[in-house]
């Protein structure tokens, strides 16, 4: 069992490119009129990326874009937009230091600062994979984590270019999870490939009350890695 610094954040990923892409000017929408979703995904090795989305109409409304010196930062640090080339679906992003005292997440306007803070989840220390060393076409992989101090829920993952995508969220902070039985990606054509097993501990919270309604995601992970063998 290797244990690497691979992190997969493609539930968030997956959430920040849903729905449409129309824009609108950040100075002409008043804060009590956005949606607000600030995330923190914290990798095995230390690197700490802060996300940031913000609509108007709810989490599938227009996208808010920061214009005339507002901007949007995580603990002092400005979150820079990201415009994505296919779909031109805008957010911001920016990887900020490690704080063990948490995270502000800042709305800097022309007349206002609202602040939303975020905890850092305690980070879900892989303890053992089974099977540890390499794995087959319908092998279960059983992953235990340490759950001392739990998150509100948990996310795993098996991932691997030779085999079909295990994903789970929304499971209980237990210290345990088994997969399904793995299967290859081309059954007519198996290969070999490298695994990766990821569990993310998830704290969820409020955005300041300034805002129409939204939410925050803290993030911490944990990943190993294991052989899949044809035979």
């Amino acid at each position: 069992m290797h244990r690497t610094g691979t992190l997969l954040a493609a539930a968030a990923l997956t959430a920040l490119l849903a729905g449409g892409c129309t824009l609108v000017d950040s100075q002409d929408i008043k804060t009590s009129g956005i949606w607000a979703y600030f995330g923190l995904d914290h990798h095995p090795d230390d690197t700490v990326v802060a996300w940031a989305e913000m609509r108007v109409g709810g989490s599938l409304g227009t996208v808010v874009t920061m214009s005339g010196g507002e901007s949007i930062e995580c603990n002092g640090t400005r979150l820079r937009e990201y415009e994505e080339p296919i779909t031109n679906y805008h957010w911001y992003r920016a990887e900020v230091s490690p704080s063990i005292s948490g995270y502000d997440f800042e709305f800097l306007r022309t007349d206002e600062e609202v602040e939303t803070h975020l905890e850092s989840a305690a980070p879900p220390v892989i303890l053992d994979v089974t099977p540890s060393l390499e794995a087959r076409a319908g092998d279960s992989v059983t992953v235990t984590w340490d759950d001392s101090l739990p998150g509100d829920s948990i996310r795993v993952s098996i991932t691997g270019a030779c085999i079909q995508l295990q994903a789970d969220s929304g499971l209980g902070d237990s210290g345990s999870y088994t997969s399904l039985p793995l299967v290859d990606a081309d059954e007519l054509n198996p290969r070999s490939c490298e695994l990766t097993v990821t569990v993310t501990r998830v704290i969820d919270g409020q955005v300041n009350a300034a805002y129409d309604s939204g939410h925050t995601e803290s993030r911490r992970i944990d990943s190993v890695s294991l052989d899949y063998r044809v035979d």
